[in-house]
């Protein structure tokens, strides 16, 4: 007969197995289950994959930036350096934080990979962005770390930012080239052009370029402006809108009254007809001779001949200041020419090519920028 005593004993074995058959089963789910990212006891919005930990950056964090510049930095800046650096000491968090988003990859304390993205539209629904300024320290490269630090970040987005998410590389940064072709949709060339005032001038283009108004856009023609946009959009649907330095965003009814409002928009007219318009860039460039570039895109008629668009830029180079007003000085007028699609190896569409020779611009260097598109879905296979 058993006793109390062996009842006891029987119920805390039984207990014992139950517990040992419990821990056996979770451990084996938690080997069998996929990785997904968890919170750890790192600082507030630290998420793990795996090995790699991402966290939102914070003004604090230029320390960590410094580490991944030093041997991840593009040197473009004049006098050296990265220009990320500079951005985040100098304007980064003067943007409204419903703007911009900041992502840190490490590896244990180390940081391993930096992205940003920055967004455009009113603060509360913006609707693009531009992702920007990614690096990864050489020893990270090609172990997926971007590919976790970019997928954290794309989650942040709201979604009229993630719709319409551009960035762009040089044509001689080949490292990014060969990240970037695979992985985004590439969206066409941009070519800086430059207007020669003192070029020699042909009567017949001129005659058409003195024809033409050229004048700085007021917010009273927003409508007809943005019916012409509207029809040059029909027939080229990967127009884009410059935004702050070379960065792009989507040719929004917004976007065009954002420029309208802060004066960078410059309409050429015909009578009472838009041919053109030219937008600005929210920043002037240094120049190499000490003065100032200030750099536009071009939205031409699309029944403009060859002749007549040549006339236009003509039009736009004469009429373009020399000065800067606010600094007194030098001022430099330049057109960023796209987004041609680079098909059989052009990076001009043959008709602006045609039309910046007839209205004295000249190609300062062989380069391009090239424009990609982020697609709607990261296949996270496909980075290294």
């Amino acid at each position: 007969m058993l006793t109390a005593k062996h009842t006891i004993l029987a119920s805390v074995v039984a207990g014992a197995v139950v517990l040992v058959v419990a821990d056996r089963l979770r451990r084996r789910r938690k080997k069998s289950a996929p990785s997904e990212p968890s919170s750890t006891s790192a600082p507030p919005g630290t998420v793990s994959y795996g090995d790699i930990t991402v966290r939102e950056a914070v003004q604090g964090d230029l320390a960590h930036l410094e580490a991944v510049s030093s041997t991840s930095g593009q040197k473009i800046v004049p006098g050296g350096g990265d220009f990320v650096v500079h951005a985040w000491q100098g304007e980064w968090w003067t943007l409204d934080p419903r703007l911009h988003w900041n992502c840190f990859a490490f590896a244990g304390d180390a940081a391993a990979a930096f992205a940003r993205v920055e967004a455009y539209g009113p603060a509360d629904a913006p609707e693009s962005g531009w992702l920007m300024a990614m690096r990864v320290r050489p020893e990270f490269q090609g172990k997926r770390v971007m590919a976790r630090l970019q997928a954290h970040l794309l989650g942040l987005l709201p979604t009229g930012v993630r719709a319409n998410l551009y960035l762009a590389v040089g044509s001689t940064n080949e490292n990014m080239r060969n990240i970037c072709e695979p992985r985004y949709d590439f969206y066409g060339t941009y070519v800086l052009q430059s207007f020669m005032p003192g070029a020699m001038l042909r009567a017949d283009r001129e005659r058409y370029a003195a024809a033409l108004s050229i004048r700085p856009l007021e917010l009273d023609g927003l409508d007809g402006a943005w019916a012409f946009l509207s029809e040059c959009l029909a027939v080229h649907p990967k127009l884009l809108v410059p935004g702050r330095y070379y960065d792009f965003r989507a040719p929004t009814r917004g976007a065009l009254e954002d420029k309208i409002r802060s004066g960078r928009v410059v309409v050429a007219r015909d009578g009472a007809t838009i041919v053109a318009l030219f937008f600005q860039f929210d920043n002037d460039m240094p120049d190499d001779n000490g003065g100032l570039r200030r750099i536009y895109t071009c939205c031409a008629a699309a029944g403009l001949d060859a002749a007549k668009l040549g006339s236009a830029l003509l039009a736009f180079g004469k009429a373009h200041p020399t000065t800067d007003a606010a600094s007194g000085l030098a001022l430099r007028a330049q057109l960023s020419v796209g987004p041609c699609i680079d098909k059989d190896g052009r990076d001009v569409e043959p008709k602006m090519a045609i039309a910046l020779t007839a209205g004295n611009y000249t190609r300062p260097r062989s380069t391009h920028l090239r424009v990609y598109r982020v697609k709607q879905s990261v296949d996270q296979a496909r980075w290294q």
